[in-house]
């Protein structure tokens, strides 16, 4: 199997605060072209990380295609009560946790299946 590990998030302009708005943080093993498995853990939806399980569950064992990685974004919110926060809105959280998500998958699974060096 070929794994590939990948985190990404949005820092915040403000030096003040010294955490990022939202992120994800991922594992992606690849066998024979199929996702053993994922582990993706979401940070900026409130207090703490927060694992994506259910986005996890829904890409073992799959192919990798663009519609799949889409699906497993929008389900990283499964279960989250998004906050808001002065500077933040809920939605907007929403938005980028989804987005770091979906660029994570791709990227970690790009890298799973490139040759090694």
């Amino acid at each position: 199997p070929r794994l590939a590990i990948l985190s990404r998030g949005l820092g915040d302009v403000s030096q003040r605060q010294g955490y990022a708005v939202a992120g994800a943080a991922l594992l992606v093993t690849l066998d024979e072209g199929r996702i053993g498995s994922a582990r993706i853990a979401i940070t900026g939806s409130g207090d703490g990380v927060h694992r994506a399980a259910e986005s996890e569950r829904s890409l073992a064992g799959q192919r990798p295609s663009a519609a799949l990685i889409q699906s497993a974004a929008q389900h990283a919110l499964a279960g989250l009560d998004v906050v808001s926060d002065a500077r933040h809105p809920a939605d907007y959280r929403r938005a980028m946790i989804q987005t770091f998500a979906r660029r994570s998958l791709e990227v970690a699974l790009e890298r799973a299946s490139a040759p090694p060096d």
